[in-house]
């Protein structure tokens, strides 16, 4: 049910417009998977590799807590308690993105060092309690709320999404 008096928009593929615009639709995914990726680099400061490595940490990190059934109060910047915290390995990191072991530990080292990742365990990096509040700031997590929303409208524009109220919910 809506808690806002607005009855719940649902999204739909159109399977069949997708079909006949499957190259332009595909075109914005892309440029807005790039355009967010390529404003994480530019806010952390990172290259592209590093990039992918701190972002597949920071999945891993909040991966836990999204799968959780008792979310608790921790929906908006407050910091998870550690044990809601997520991890990977070094070794899943290489697996996931095919960068070599040696590879990946160096640019962990290095996120290590800037405070970005920290290991909670043998092996077990996550990034630092708090990386919410810390982005806030920054702009970055509303400039990728607006990237993915734009990106949203692009697709409905295309007719390749469709979005419905269903008013028997409200």
């Amino acid at each position: 049910m809506s808690t806002d008096n607005h009855p719940p928009a649902r999204i739909h593929i159109d399977a069949e417009q997708f079909a006949s615009k499957q190259r332009l639709a595909i075109y914005e995914i892309v440029n807005g998977m790039l355009n967010l990726l390529a404003d994480i680099q530019r806010t952390m400061d990172l290259r592209p590799e590093p990039a992918q490595i701190y972002t597949l940490i920071a999945i891993a990190a909040a991966q836990k807590f999204v799968r959780a059934p008792n979310r608790g109060d921790f929906t908006g910047v407050t910091p998870l308690p550690v044990d809601m915290i997520g991890t990977v390995s070094r070794r899943r990191l290489s697996d996931i993105t095919g960068i070599p072991r040696e590879t990946v530990a160096r640019h962990v080292r290095q996120l290590m060092e800037r405070g970005l990742v920290v290991e909670t365990g043998v092996g077990k990096l996550a990034t630092p309690p708090g990386v919410m509040s810390d982005l806030d700031p920054t702009g970055l997590p509303e400039r990728m709320m607006r990237e993915t929303a734009t990106l949203t409208q692009k697709l409905v524009r295309l007719k390749v999404l469709t979005v419905t109220t269903d008013k028997a919910e409200q």
